[in-house]
């Protein structure tokens, strides 16, 4: 059965419509994490499975400041740092996927109390 992403972005300024649009990405599979991290954690293991040119969509999302290493703490392949509560949205088709090789464990890091949450469509 095909899985659907729907994500929706919007622009809004005093004086101006809002504007705003929407993109759909349907896939064959997902990786989806829901990470609660206490204070303090450093390299906290995330086991994934993602090839890049099979990825449509990524959502990555953490309420407080957090770093994402690629494959290996000590050598990432790539890191990621989120802002407190800035998602990361990428579609294909749209930009340059974030996640710049294959992916098989992220690691996570966060000074303080987060809650981490990923979100992947892709074609398995």
């Amino acid at each position: 059965m095909p899985l659907t992403h729907t994500i929706s972005q919007s622009f809004s300024q005093p004086g101006i419509a809002g504007l705003g649009g929407t993109i759909i990405r349907t896939g064959t599979a997902e990786a989806n994490i829901s990470a609660p991290l206490a204070a303090a954690t450093t390299d906290n293991l995330q086991t994934v499975s993602l090839t890049v040119a099979q990825m449509l969509s990524l959502f990555l999302l953490s309420d407080v400041a957090l770093t994402i290493e690629a494959n290996s703490a000590s050598v990432p392949t790539f890191t990621i740092t989120l802002a407190a509560g800035a998602p990361l949205i990428w579609t294909s088709g749209n930009g340059t996927n974030p996640f710049t090789a294959d992916v098989t464990a992220l690691y996570l890091t966060c000074t303080l109390a987060a809650n981490f949450e990923m979100r992947c469509l892709y074609n398995s």
